[in-house]
């Protein structure tokens, strides 16, 4: 749906585009800038709802969440739904005093809502709205939508088609945004029953808007007052006269209010004539895509909003790409749908038949950049320890549908696959829990991808959920004639069902012929210790949250004297000796012993020398049966323990 050229579906910050998705999976989500959807299968439990036919029908929000986003799927007892609104969703969330910010996905079907009076009414906390995509063609009640929203300051209205809208009184009454852009609005069909109705009904419409400081006003109308420079104080009102009606209706602007109301109207109403798409035809391969344009007559048409759709999206699926503000077709699979574009105003439409032939084609190789998915990894839990959220593990299922879908986004920059399915159909079989996902384009770096996503409130939620127990991540690189552009993704899950290696973490335990036990050793980067285990499946869990395998330390022997390990609760910290006595000591002040953790060889095997950072309260041991690591380490300030125990020959 495009809503003119000055209101973008699909914020894009700088050069890039983001999306988020999430919904819950059982048994078996977008965003491009603020398109988001949630990331909870606990949403739905925070409406009243119903089930009908396919969909899921939200009648009242009952939840205390801060921040909500609502998908355009849900699932309910293993069966997906699509989620629709309540057709009178007038008070949906009113009253609510927790909702900070709201985001629809814009793939919600709202064209059946036909009251939202009301709708976000005494949400004294709300802040931000996103309804970029709302459908509200088909709307006849507004009254008292946003009244009392005293913290709104990040509303667009500016895309609403209100062609059917009769009521609007007491609209913004409360209302603390700044500004407000209604100059596309279409208010012709406004219902008058009489002069004396029709100014108690509207006279309200900004009434207390204390921070309001500009309209633009609808272009159909005209203002009974000079338009160029106009300012006018509060103690006036402002007085808009319908073309072609007698009967006036007029706002007030509450009288005490300091600021003045700056009103713009610099255009003529413009009546569209017609519609025509170009091209009218088009054949197409599988996995092929074309830009598609519609043009009004005339060209400087106002008040125009225009729907896109697809007669069969499983075929062929249509668009609006919000990088270059284009329409794009792709063909999804081999056969033939009508791509028609309609006008909310005047219903007057054109249409473009799509045949799709023969197989996927790729016209560029693509890369998968794999080194830049453990980037990304290390990024997303420096975020989650922020906020004492756990680590998340790279998953072998989640890896592989995070590159399939990092190819596909490179054609569809959608939640939507090619086939027309949600996201979520690209996990492998299996996989019953909650999944969300992220992606985004034009990032040329793992720093830039997660402050994009960092910065928008969806994605965000996806990172930080601390539900999430596993992630899968891709980047793949499409060669440019200018430069190379990189498309990311973000694959979230409840479990964890197959944990996959990081760097040189061998893929499989090291087997030795000899009886030796490899004594795996990883670093921490974020907190400067050193762990070693003998145990394959401690390294590859360390991998995955972080920790930088560092190859076999050395050899045990099977048989010998007991090597003890012991872990400091309050710090996080462990600490290995032979030394009985100085198990027990530590045992005793607080330490949690964890049993033998490997055996010492005989003195003639090789030295694991033990050193001290009298500095460090975690990591303050280092144990190596490197000479020039020790002496390195000695020059820098750490003490020499002397020989811990040792290692096989």
């Amino acid at each position: 749906m495009k809503r003119l050229s000055v209101f973008m579906l699909c914020a894009v910050i700088v050069l890039f585009s983001v999306i988020g998705y999430h919904i819950p999976v059982e048994a078996n989500n977008k965003l491009s800038g603020n398109e988001e959807a949630f990331y909870d299968n606990t949403w739905l439990n925070n409406f009243d709802y119903t089930l009908s036919d396919n969909n899921v029908i939200l009648n009242r929000y009952t939840g205390s969440a801060t921040d909500l986003v609502i998908p355009s799927k849900a699932t309910v007892d293993g069966v997906e739904y699509n989620v629709k609104l309540n057709n009178y969703c007038g008070y949906l969330f009113s009253g609510n005093q927790s909702l900070r910010t709201i985001i629809f996905d814009r793939y919600i079907d709202t064209s059946n809502v036909i009251d939202m009076s009301g709708m976000f009414c005494g949400c004294t906390n709300l802040v931000s709205i996103d309804m970029s995509g709302f459908d509200t063609r088909n709307v006849t009640d507004m009254s008292g939508m946003f009244a009392q929203c005293t913290s709104l300051d990040n509303m667009d209205v500016s895309g609403f088609d209100t062609h059917n809208v009769k009521y609007m009184f007491d609209m913004f009454a409360g209302c603390y945004v700044r500004k407000l852009d209604l100059s596309h609005w279409d208010l012709s069909n406004l219902e008058i029953k009489s002069t004396e109705q029709y100014i108690q009904d509207y006279r309200s419409m900004f009434v207390n808007c204390l921070r309001l400081s500009e309209i633009k006003t609808p272009i159909n109308l005209k203002i009974d007052v000079p338009i160029n420079n106009i300012m006018l104080q509060n103690s006036k009102s402002i007085i808009w006269y319908q073309e072609g009606n007698e009967g006036a209706w007029y706002s007030s602007l509450p009288i005490n209010q300091t600021n003045s109301i700056t009103l713009k109207n610099d255009s003529t109403y413009i009546p569209i004539t017609g519609i025509s798409v170009s091209p009218s035809e088009k054949t197409i391969k599988v996995g092929e895509s074309f830009n598609i344009s519609f043009e009004l007559m005339p060209s400087n048409a106002s008040n125009y909003i225009v729907y896109e759709s697809s007669s069969n999206p499983s075929v062929a699926n249509v668009w609006f790409n919000q990088s270059d503000e284009k329409y794009y077709v792709v063909g999804v699979c081999e056969g033939t749908a009508v791509i028609t574009f309609v006008t909310a105003e005047t219903g007057q439409s054109a249409s473009c038949t799509v045949t799709v032939k023969g197989e996927i084609e790729k016209e560029k190789e693509i890369k998968q950049i794999n080194d830049y998915s453990w980037e990304v990894l290390d990024l997303v839990n420096q975020e989650r320890a922020k906020v004492g959220v756990g680590p998340l593990v790279m998953d072998k299922g989640l890896l592989k549908a995070a590159q399939q879908r990092a190819e596909e986004i490179t054609i569809l920059f959608s939640h939507t696959r090619l086939n027309g399915e949600p996201c979520s159909t690209a996990l492998p079989k299996g996989y019953n829990s909650i999944v969300g996902e992220n992606i985004a384009k034009g990032q040329d770096n793992p720093s830039e991808v997660m402050q994009s996503w960092m910065n928008s409130t969806g994605h965000r939620n996806n990172i930080l959920y601390e539900q999430y127990k596993s992630i899968g991540i891709a980047c793949v690189c499409v060669p440019g004639a200018w430069r190379d552009e990189y498309h990311w993704v973000q694959v979230f899950y409840g479990d964890v069902v197959e944990p996959v290696l990081k760097g040189g973490v061998p893929t499989t335990p090291v087997i030795t012929d000899d009886g030796t036990i490899p004594m795996y050793r990883t670093y921490n980067p974020y907190s400067g210790e050193h762990f070693y285990t003998s145990d394959y499946s401690e390294t590859v869990y360390l991998g995955q949250i972080g920790w930088q395998y560092e190859d076999v330390a050395w050899y045990a022997p099977s048989l010998g004297e007991e090597v003890y390990r012991l872990y400091n609760p309050f710090t996080g910290d462990h600490h290995y000796t032979l030394d009985i006595g100085e198990r027990d000591y530590l045992d005793g002040i607080g330490w949690n012993y964890e049993g033998v953790a490997w055996n010492s060889g005989a003195d003639s095997g090789t030295p694991v020398y033990r050193l001290f950072n009298p500095f460090l309260s975690i990591g303050s041991h280092h144990y190596t049966t490197s000479l020039n690591e020790r002496d390195y380490l000695l020059a820098n300030g750490w003490l020499d323990e002397g020989i811990a125990w040792y290692a096989a020959n």
